[in-house]
């Protein structure tokens, strides 16, 4: 369905990873002072962007298969 290179792969590992340590991050004490203030703390808040840029490579790619399938 999904050939080897074509960035599905890749974007599923970097969303899976993220959004695992995203996960964990709760499980975690907060290293600085400031972050007790926080909503999400400093490590959820990095894991964000990732998460978002392995989405849009899934999305990007479905699409791409989808628009191949239909010609």
């Amino acid at each position: 369905m999904f050939k080897i290179g074509s960035y599905f792969y890749f974007g599923l590992s970097i969303f899976a990873i993220f959004f695992v340590r995203f996960l964990l991050e709760y499980t975690k004490e907060n290293q600085k002072g400031f972050e007790d203030s926080l909503f999400f703390n400093m490590g959820q808040l990095l894991s964000i962007p990732f998460i978002l840029i392995g989405i849009i490579l899934i999305v990007r790619n479905v699409m791409i298969i989808r628009k191949k399938g239909n010609k």
